[in-house]
């Protein structure tokens, strides 16, 4: 039997497809607080898709406990981001779509991308575990500007890029 996560993340995902957001299973994530892992995984035995799907519907959360993110990393990471929304709210239908054909097609510069984007994850967790913010932040800076962009062409708009340049002098109303 499914432990009671499962079925909120399940309800989770459900309730994003019948809203239309065409959206998918990272934002299950928020139902658990913290830092955590999100990846999916093949499907088991005991797992509705186990015989039809080599992958499992929903993903693997591995929800980082105080030993693997302690209290100060998680305070340092509180008091260095800064979250902005950029206004835009749409259907993700099409992206999921772009980025699936590519995937399927391999097509060269976004299969070069990914493959360089699980090594960056990869440092990006080993950053976090060292409680180390600033490589951290640089990890996230080169997958923004690198494999992601490269993905997704669609990731950022000139509202973003102004806000996150460095130099830039930003007016608020």
């Amino acid at each position: 039997m499914k432990t009671p996560g499962v079925l909120v993340a399940s309800r989770a995902i459900l309730g994003e497809w019948l809203g239309g957001s065409g959206g998918g299973w990272q934002d299950s994530g928020g139902i658990w607080p913290g830092i955590k892992k999100i990846y999916g995984v093949e499907a088991q035995e005991d797992d509705p898709e186990y015989g039809i799907s080599r992958g499992r519907l929903l993903p693997q959360h591995d929800v980082w406990d105080q030993n693997r993110a302690p209290a100060e990393l998680r305070d340092q990471l509180a008091r260095s981001l800064v979250l902005i929304h950029g206004g835009m709210a749409q259907n993700v239908g099409p992206i999921l779509e772009m980025v699936t054909e590519k995937y399927l097609l391999r097509s060269k510069e976004e299969w070069i991308a990914r493959q360089e984007m699980h090594g960056i994850f990869d440092r990006i967790c080993q950053s976090l575990e060292e409680g180390d913010v600033k490589q951290l932040a640089s990890l996230t800076t080169q997958n923004w500007n690198g494999p992601l962009k490269t993905i997704i062409p669609w990731v950022t708009n000139h509202f973003t890029e102004t806000i996150i340049e460095p130099r830039a002098t930003v007016v608020w109303f």
